[in-house]
Formats: structure tokens, C-alpha cells, sequence
């Protein structure tokens, strides 16, 4: 009965040990165990391959038409995430209460999501706003006048100090230039893993970040490159997006069925997880880092343009048959 006894408490201080191993490894900043960004993680030791992709998905294309709706816009919903963040963290100065009002924004230039990558509200806006409506110049005196004679039939109290500041307020407005209007920014990039989980025998896609791009189309004749407007971590818009989805009561958020327009039972988060979209493969994991644009070398003629959409799908027939390979094994 001793030895019994003296085995029972070995076995309990040994579990303990144990408990508190796996505790403090748990605790480990810098833990691999699973990718913390991830909205379904996999633990590290569940990959058995692992790619990441980025991909450009463009809502003019007719497939992407039901992400650009009348009644439901994806990315003017992403504006409304961010924005609703910006002002929920002004008021409570709290990233924790920010984050569960709208969705965190992160400077496209970087790619982790620590403070020091949060995109600052007066570059957020400044990105979004229409080049084209941008001014380096002040209002000449015929504006004034005509300016100030707006303001004096609103308010015939006026006094000159406010007629003055209104007047700065307007230069400024002018040089941010205009917000670009609902709908005209139609670009998307997004940035996932494809990963085979081998405890589930089964490939995923794991969506990291999806950022709004603005094109040199929309951006208009001077522009010379893309602008990377805001980059979201995917899942804090999932969160946002089934939110809004849930209550509206299915009237916002909703992914637009062509084949049944009277039924809104797919929000956007669902869509993303179903794949109801097109995206042309724009980079992937490579010894130079390199884009594909890179990789041809002048992406400029026609023919370069035809054979970037060609490696595009390309690369993509070897994901699928490397899917398919791995069943052999």
C-alpha cells in the first residue's frame, strides 16, 4: 500500500511538471504552433505544405459582379469597417473596443499587424481621396468674394475671423481633394495561404489580408503605379462582415445571387469561404520575392500583358495538380 501511495504522488507531481511545460510553451511569444492571424489556424505541426499567394480580384470582371452590387458593396463596406474603427478608437482610445466597433487598418507599405503598422487616419484619408479633384492652388479673389458671399446669405451674422478660417478650411479641402465616389474603386488584393493539412488530408485556403487598391485606370493620366488605399487583416473584416450581415437582417453584406436575386442566404464572409470569385495570381512564394510582372520583365506590351494572365493561370493548373499528386503518397 506505501509503494501505491508513494507511486500515486510521483505521478501527480510529474503531471504537474508536464502541465506547467506545456503552459509556459503555450505562453511563448514566439510560439509556432499555429499562425495567430489566421481565422481557421493550423498548427505548424499539421502542415505538411504551405504557399502563400497573392492574387488581384477585380469586381468589373462579370463573375466578381455580385461582390459590387447596387444594395451591397464590398469595398465601400470595408470603408465603413475602417471608418467606424477611426472613430470608436478616438473616443475610447482603446484598440480592444475599436476593434470589436469596425476593423483595424494596416499601412499597405507593411506587413505585420503590430501598432507601429496601424495606417494613420490622415494618410487613410488622404488615400482615398480623388487625385484628379486635388489642387496645389489656393482660391483666387473672385472665389472669395463669391465664397464669402455664399456665406454671409447663410449667416448674415458672419464675422470676418470665421469668414477667414472658413476660407483656410476650403484651401485645405481643396489640396486633400474629394473622397472618390461609392463604387468607383473596383480592386482587390488578396493574400493567402494554401496549406495541406495532413491530419485532415485535405488542402486549404487561408485567407491573410485583403487590401483596396486603386488602379492607375482610376487614379487618371498622371498616375504611373497602383495605390494601396488600406490593407485589412481578413479576419477582422469576416467579423465585421457577418456583424453587419446579421444585423440587417440580410439586407446588408450579402453576396448578390444572379441565378435567385430574392434570396440573400450568402454574406460576403460565406462567399470568401466558398470561393465565389475570380483572382488572377499576381505572386507567389519565391527565392527573389519577385511578382510575375518582375518575373517576364516587361509587363508593358500586349504580349506581356497576355502572358502575365497565361503564367497566371499556369501557376494555378500546378497548385491543382500538386493537390492532386499529394493523394498519391
Amino acid at each position: 500500500m506505501r509503494k501505491l501511495y508513494y507511486f500515486l504522488i510521483v505521478m501527480v507531481v510529474a503531471t504537474g511538471v508536464r502541465a506547467q511545460q506545456v503552459e509556459d510553451y503555450e505562453d511563448l511569444a514566439n510560439s509556432r504552433k499555429h499562425n495567430p492571424n489566421s481565422l481557421r489556424p493550423v498548427r505548424d505541426e499539421d502542415v505538411m505544405y504551405s504557399i502563400r499567394v497573392v492574387s488581384r480580384m477585380d469586381l468589373r470582371e462579370k463573375i466578381n459582379h455580385a461582390w459590387d452590387s447596387e444594395k451591397s458593396k464590398i469595398i465601400e463596406l470595408i470603408f465603413e469597417g475602417v471608418e467606424k474603427w477611426y472613430e470608436e478608437y478616438k473616443q475610447s482610445a482603446e484598440s480592444a473596443s475599436a476593434d470589436t466597433a469596425g476593423i483595424q487598418p494596416f499601412s499597405a507599405l507593411t506587413d505585420g499587424f503590430l501598432e507601429a503598422d496601424i495606417l494613420d487616419e490622415a494618410e487613410y484619408l488622404s488615400n482615398i481621396a480623388d487625385p484628379k479633384t486635388k489642387t496645389t492652388r489656393n482660391m483666387d479673389q473672385n472665389a472669395i468674394d463669391l465664397f464669402t458671399q455664399n456665406l454671409k446669405l447663410d449667416n448674415p451674422n458672419i464675422t470676418q475671423a470665421e469668414i477667414d478660417e472658413a476660407i483656410r478650411q476650403e484651401d485645405i479641402k481643396g489640396a486633400q481633394g474629394e473622397r472618390f465616389a461609392p463604387g468607383t474603386l473596383k480592386t482587390l488584393e488578396i493574400e493567402e495561404d494554401l496549406i495541406f493539412d495532413r491530419n485532415h488530408s485535405t488542402s486549404k485556403w487561408d485567407i491573410q489580408t485583403v487590401t483596396v487598391i486603386a488602379t492607375v485606370d482610376i487614379l487618371g493620366p498622371t498616375a504611373v503605379t497602383d495605390v494601396e488605399v488600406v490593407r485589412v487583416r481578413y479576419k477582422d473584416l469576416a467579423r465585421y462582415l457577418r456583424k453587419v450581415y446579421a444585423e440587417s437582417d440580410q439586407e446588408r453584406g450579402f453576396w448578390f445571387n444572379s441565378n435567385n436575386p430574392g434570396k440573400r442566404e450568402i454574406s460576403f464572409a460565406d462567399a470568401f469561404d466558398l470561393r465565389l470569385f475570380n483572382a488572377w495570381i499576381t505572386k507567389y512564394s519565391n527565392t527573389g520575392g519577385l511578382g510575375l510582372q518582375e518575373i517576364l520583365g516587361n509587363p508593358n506590351s500586349d504580349q506581356g500583358r497576355l502572358s502575365i494572365l497565361q503564367l497566371s493561370q499556369e501557376f494555378k493548373r500546378k497548385l491543382l495538380e500538386y493537390q492532386h499528386n499529394l493523394w498519391e503518397y
